[in-house]
């Protein structure tokens, strides 16, 4: 045997080492959180409000690894679903998500929250918690459960990687389709910030899950009016040194949609690498941020834009961000023109703070 073959030999049965440990990782946290629910009637699986593909795929995950019904672990939110792809995947894959007021809680034994941190419920009166993410952590809620890995694409990876290490055959055609689905969205089809354990996963659910469902989800229909909506937004946008801003006006929560479109459609425009859609949506101004490249990402921004009020964070690549509104009609006075270039030179001043720090 050739030194080159030894040295091949050796570096595979590293990669075979490293990855057994994960898998014998990956299977105790799964059986740490089937046994987190033991022994409890009802466990509500919470995923974050307007959730995403990736939210409620995982969500759906969490749920077949508890091999629980529907009624004994309900996929939950504090707002409702809006965009037409989440909604039809809900829909096409027969999932039910339901809408529920924080109050109502507070009164059950556990609770799962998945694809996000527990935002909107007061950490006092909190059940006991599990809490399984991939995106930053955020402090402030004791969990008996934590599974927060911020360098993986989807949330869907880490629930694949449980199912996986425990019982592959539990991961029937839909539940394939959705995580496949929550993989695809939240990486950009494996192009953004993925690790070798979203490929790996990827691999195994595009070999299962129907793909003829996937692509009537992927392609959803649209009403004339947002349409229109959408085209009158882009005739208002504002574009200097990379950075593009739109600014939509007021929304409603069943278009509020609208801005990840936007702000995903408004990446393609030649020379733009930072992308901030505006809309006034109830009683703030939200952000959908978008971000292409290295140094500080869409979610610093979010946090930068937010610091004197609101609140912001996300992903290097994507972020959502809100201000009050009052607080926001001091930054965006003016007719739309004059608030679009206002938010274009807020945005601006935000970057290159970050660049200087």
């Amino acid at each position: 045997m050739s030194h080159h073959d030894r040295r091949q030999g050796r570096r595979a049965g590293r990669v075979r080492r490293r990855e057994d440990r994960d898998v014998r990782l990956a299977r105790r946290r799964a059986n740490r959180l089937r046994a987190f629910a033991d022994g409890v009637e009802t466990v509500p699986i919470l995923v974050h409000d307007d959730p995403d593909p990736d939210a409620v795929a995982a969500a759906f995950g969490v749920r077949v690894l508890l091999g629980r019904s529907p009624e004994a672990a309900p996929i939950v939110t504090l707002g409702a679903p809006t965009r037409p792809e989440n909604r039809r995947l809900i829909e096409l894959l027969h999932l039910r998500v339901t809408v529920v007021h924080a109050s109502e809680l507070y009164s059950f034994e556990r609770l799962v929250s998945v694809d996000t941190a527990p935002r909107g419920l007061e950490p006092a009166r909190l059940p006991c918690l599990a809490i399984i993410d991939h995106h930053p952590p955020e402090g402030g809620y004791p969990a008996e459960f934590v599974d927060v890995r911020p360098d993986y694409a989807a949330a869907s990876t880490i629930v694949a990687e449980y199912l996986l290490a425990l019982d592959p055959e539990r991961i029937g055609r839909a539940l394939a389709t959705a995580l496949l689905y929550g993989i695809k969205t939240d990486s950009d089809n494996l192009t953004r910030s993925v690790t070798p354990a979203d490929v790996r996963a990827y691999a195994f659910l595009v070999a299962r899950a129907d793909l003829a469902l996937l692509r009537r989800v992927e392609r959803p229909m649209y009403p004339v009016h947002l349409i229109r909506e959408f085209g009158r937004a882009l005739t208002g946008i504002a574009v200097e040194n990379g950075v593009a801003a739109v600014h939509v006006g007021p929304v409603d929560e069943t278009s509020a949609h609208i801005m990840a479109e936007l702000a995903d459609f408004c990446l393609s425009v030649e020379g733009v690498s930072w992308v901030v859609v505006a809309a006034e949506l109830g009683d703030d101004v939200v952000l959908t941020i978008r971000h292409l490249g290295g140094g500080p990402g869409a979610g610093e921004l979010a946090e930068r834009l937010t610091r004197e009020a609101g609140h912001g964070g996300g992903h290097a690549a994507m972020a959502r961000a809100s201000w009050p509104r009052e607080a926001a009609a001091r930054m965006l006075h003016g007719p739309a023109e004059q608030a679009t270039k206002a938010l274009l030179q807020r945005v601006r001043e935000g970057i290159e703070s970050l660049r200087s720090t």
